[in-house]
């Protein structure tokens, strides 16, 4: 019977860790800085950060299959650590010329899994007119 009791404490601990961290609340969100959004949506992102290369790629001139799908299998062969998941996020975050992609992390914050959630941030139209 313990070894029953020690498998669901594991069990628990590790559907504890699967779980999303706090969304920013969204006045506040709106009022921070361009800096300040990557490093409140960094919990979120860090998370799926191999799914959010991916559908940034896919996202990219009409998405490229073949591409991804060498992304893909390249990505499974060697995982991605928390230190290179944050620079990736603060990256592509610093990178988003109008905030989009905080922004999308924000509006699909709570989209499971992964796969979904890094679609659902690269889906979203754009709020403001394109530059010319």
């Amino acid at each position: 019977m313990v070894p029953l009791v020690k498998l669901l404490v594991l069990v628990t601990m590790l559907a504890a860790c699967d779980k999303l961290p706090a969304a920013p609340e969204a006045k506040a969100f709106d009022a921070m800085s361009a800096q300040a959004k990557c490093e409140a949506t960094l919990p979120r992102a860090k998370k799926c950060t191999e799914e959010l290369m991916l559908a940034e790629l896919g996202s990219i001139g009409g998405g490229n299959d073949e591409l991804v799908g060498a992304l893909r299998e390249d990505l499974s062969k060697t995982p991605t650590y928390s230190d290179d998941a944050e620079a990736i996020h603060r990256n592509a975050c610093l990178g988003s010329r109008d905030d989009s992609y905080a922004r999308g992390i924000v509006r699909c914050w709570d989209v499971t899994p992964c796969e979904a959630f890094a679609k659902c941030v690269y889906s979203a139209p754009p709020t403001s007119a394109p530059r010319r």
